[in-house]
């Protein structure tokens, strides 16, 4: 079953999720891989994408639902900014439009977004088919996240699986990932988030996202390589302090 953005379906915490979350510190996530034959795209799939969603050639991708710490109004701020100085940069979001924690967040977000004068910059598709997601990173000048916390977020993993530029919020989860070519912002500090974005999109040419990308191709065999070793390294370490918490409790 398809969740927000295409990504798999995953059981949603109801309580304590940004306290938990925000004090978590990741082990295996950096090592995890993106599902490597959807990341592989022709032209020709992609423009029937672009075409099927009536999305323009250079945009913005933020595939992340709409749940509260997702934080979608900073996007909307940023643009607001960005629009003040005569700039005027697309996005494309995909994601399941509510928020089951609070049932009036996304109609308040809708509704901000409407009257933000930047709407028609900002274009939802809501819930999209995994293979069409990733055309859409694929083609972008940069994927975005704004998150103000995050348990791992996927959709990183798979951005630095495709050689992608992120901007992205300067969070530790997100500095754990370490994407090479991340534009981190502090998350209070929107006009330096708009100024991370469009220096993305002025850094963004055809050509060097062809070669990140051919890069990233590249080494995937070796990422998949190291994934397998970083997690048996885990594993083990896991089951070495099973096994040493067992010899104490004998002792004692």
């Amino acid at each position: 079953m398809a969740a927000p953005g295409g990504w798999p379906d995953r059981k949603r915490p109801t309580d304590g999720v940004g306290d938990c979350r925000a004090k978590a510190k990741p082990e295996v996530g950096p090592f995890v891989p993106a599902k490597m034959d959807l990341l592989t795209h022709d032209s020709e799939s992609i423009e029937s994408v672009l075409r099927l969603y009536a999305i323009p050639s250079k945009f913005f991708y933020v595939p992340n639902g709409f749940g509260q710490h997702k934080n979608h109004r900073c996007i909307i701020e940023a643009l607001q900014i960005l629009k003040q100085d005569g700039h005027e940069l697309r996005f494309v979001s995909t994601g399941l439009q509510d928020e089951p924690r609070n049932l009036n967040y996304y109609p308040q977000f809708h509704s901000f977004l409407k009257t933000s004068g930047v709407d028609h910059l900002f274009q939802m598709l809501g819930v999209v088919p995994y293979g069409h997601a990733m055309a859409l990173m694929r083609q972008c000048i940069a994927v975005v996240s704004s998150s103000k916390f995050e348990g791992f977020a996927l959709s990183i993993a798979e951005a630095k699986f495709m050689g992608k530029a992120i901007v992205l919020s300067d969070i530790p989860v997100f500095r754990e990932q370490a994407p090479e070519r991340g534009y981190f912002f502090d998350l209070d500090n929107p006009k330096e988030f708009a100024e991370k974005l469009l220096r993305a999109y002025r850094d963004y040419t055809q050509e060097i996202d062809q070669d990140q990308y051919a890069m990233a191709c590249k080494n995937r065999h070796a990422a998949i390589q190291a994934y397998a070793r970083s997690y048996e390294d885990v594993v083990l370490a896991t089951a070495a302090r099973a096994r040493a918490k067992e010899r104490r409790h004998r002792v004692t």
